[in-house]
C-alpha cells in the first residue's frame, strides 16, 4: 500500500497529560455526585499551579470569617443570623485581608505573564504523575471536606483504581514517568498523521536519545524525516478496559486539533485532509451501552461523524456486524460498499437504511461471491454489484484447511508449543 508507517502497541506512548478532565474521568469510573467534582479539581490544581494557590488563599478567608461567624453565633445566640454580620466587629480585619490576597494577585500577575494563562482541567498541560494523589488529589478532597466531611469516604475506591491504573505494566504506555517537554503533543500529532518530515526539537534538547519519552520507532521516523500517506495504528493487543478510552483520546485529540489549525487561520480550514479508518468498528461505535455508561469512543466518533467534515476530518467504518453501529454514525456516511451478509439482523438493517436501492440487489446480499459487494450513494452514479481487484501483497488470511488435514492430504504439522508458551509467560507480545 505504499508508504506506510505502522505503529503497534509496542511503539505507541501516550503521555497521561494529553487526556482531559473528562477523559479521566471516564477511565477511573467516578461517579458524577460525589467523585468527578473532587477529580475535575485535582486535575485543575496539578495543570495550573497558580489555580491552587488562589483556591488555598481564598479557602483561608473564607475559613477565618467562617470562625468570626460561629463565634457570633455563639454570642449573640438568639439573634436572626441574617442580621449577624452588623455585629461583626472584626469585619474590618476580613475585608483588609480580602484586599491583601486581592493586590498580591495583582502583583504576581504583572511579575508574571503565565498567571493569567487559561490552563484549565483540560488543557494538555504538564503535571507530575507521582505527585497527583498525594498533593493534588489531596488537596481536593480537602478543600471538599469543608462542605462533606466524608469525602474522602466517597473517594476512598476511586483511588483503589488509580492506584491500580498507575502501578499496572499494561497500562506504562499510557501512565509511565515520562519527562517533560514543550513539544511533546506537536510531536505526538506529528507522528500519528505521518508528518515527521519538519518535526523539530530545539537545539538543547537531548530527547532525541531519550527512549523514555520517545521509543525507538518514534526516534527512527524523527531522524528519517519522512512524511507517510498512510498511517496504521494497530491497538489489537490494547487491554480491552482502556482500548475504547484509547481510541476516544486519539479521535478527540485529531479533531481539536484541526479545529484549532481553522481558528488560528480559518484559510487553512480543510486544507489539511484527514481520513480515520475504523477496523472493526462495533468495538468503538457500538448502538447499545454496555453498563450504566455510555461508549466514551462512541461519543467522540459521532462528533467527528457531525462535525469533522467542516475541518477536512472524515471517517470510514469497517465492520461484519452494521446493525450492531451507532445509528448516528451510519446516518452521516453518504457511500456504502457491502459484502456479503448472512445475519438476518444485519440484512434487515442494510434494507431500512437504503429503501431506495433495489430490492433484487439487497437480495443478493447473502449470497456474494468472494470479492464481490454491492455499493451505493455518492460514489457511484446508481447502485452496482461490482468485483473488487485483488490486493497486492495478499494478506495473511486464507481458510484453513481443516479436511484436508483431517484426512491426511496434508502432512501433520505441530505448533511449537514451548517456544510460543515460554515467550509468552515470559510477557512477550504476539508480535
Amino acid at each position: 500500500i505504499g508508504n506506510y508507517l505502522y505503529i503497534g502497541t509496542e511503539n505507541l506512548k501516550i503521555p497521561y497529560w494529553f487526556m482531559n478532565s473528562q477523559d479521566f474521568i471516564n477511565l477511573f469510573k467516578a461517579s458524577e455526585k460525589s467523585q468527578a467534582p473532587v477529580l475535575n479539581d485535582a486535575f485543575l490544581y496539578a495543570r495550573n499551579k497558580q489555580r491552587r494557590e488562589t483556591v488555598d488563599n481564598i479557602n483561608e478567608v473564607l475559613e477565618d470569617a467562617k470562625k468570626y461567624f460561629n463565634a457570633l453565633r455563639d454570642k449573640y445566640p438568639d439573634r436572626d443570623p441574617e442580621q449577624t454580620y452588623k455585629y461583626i466587629k472584626e469585619e474590618k480585619r476580613i475585608e483588609e485581608k480580602i484586599k491583601e490576597f486581592i493586590m498580591g494577585r495583582e502583583d504576581s500577575s504583572t511579575e508574571s505573564p503565565e498567571v493569567n494563562l487559561p490552563i484549565d482541567a483540560d488543557s494538555p498541560h504538564y503535571f507530575e504523575l507521582e505527585k497527583f494523589i498525594p498533593e493534588y488529589l489531596e488537596d481536593a478532597m480537602r478543600v471538599e471536606s469543608k462542605i462533606d466531611k466524608r469525602v474522602k469516604e466517597y473517594c476512598s475506591l476511586m483511588i483503589l483504581r488509580i492506584e491500580r491504573y498507575f502501578k499496572d505494566p499494561r497500562f506504562k504506555f499510557l501512565f509511565d514517568t515520562f519527562p517533560e517537554h514543550p513539544n511533546s503533543l506537536a510531536l505526538f500529532l506529528r507522528f500519528i498523521l505521518g508528518r515527521m518530515e519538519k518535526a523539530s526539537f530545539s537545539e538543547e534538547d537531548d530527547f532525541v536519545n531519550n527512549e523514555k519519552l520517545y521509543f525507538k520507532k518514534y526516534l527512527e521516523e524523527y531522524k528519517n524525516k519522512q512524511n507517510h500517506q498512510i498511517v496504521i495504528i494497530d491497538l489489537s493487543l490494547l487491554a480491552s478496559e482502556i482500548l475504547e478510552n484509547i481510541t476516544a483520546l486519539i479521535g478527540r485529540l485529531i479533531i481539536e486539533f484541526l479545529q484549532r489549525v481553522a481558528k488560528e487561520n480559518k484559510d487553512l480550514r480543510g486544507k489539511f485532509p484527514v481520513v480515520l479508518v475504523l477496523e472493526e468498528a462495533h468495538n468503538y461505535i457500538p448502538e447499545k451501552t454496555k453498563g450504566d455508561r455510555e461508549s466514551v469512543s462512541k461519543i467522540i466518533f459521532e462528533r467527528i461523524a457531525r462535525e469533522g467534515r467542516k475541518f477536512g476530518l472524515s471517517l470510514v467504518i469497517s465492520s461484519q456486524r452494521p446493525s450492531e453501529l451507532s445509528r448516528t454514525v451510519l446516518s452521516q456516511c453518504n457511500s456504502f460498499i457491502i459484502h456479503r451478509i448472512q445475519n438476518p439482523e444485519d440484512q434487515q438493517y442494510i434494507k431500512s437504511i437504503v429503501p431506495s436501492v433495489n430490492q433484487d440487489l439487497l437480495e443478493q446480499l447473502p449470497i456474494l461471491a468472494q470479492q464481490t459487494a454491492l455499493t451505493f450513494g455518492d460514489c457511484v452514479r446508481s447502485p452496482a454489484l461490482v468485483k473488487i481487484r485483488e490486493a497486492n501483497p495478499l494478506p495473511q488470511s486464507d481458510d484453513p484447511k481443516f479436511f484436508r488435514h483431517w484426512i491426511g492430504e496434508v502432512g501433520p504439522e505441530e505448533p511449537p508449543f514451548e517456544d510460543v508458551c515460554s515467550k509468552w509467560e515470559g510477557g512477550e507480545s504476539e508480535t
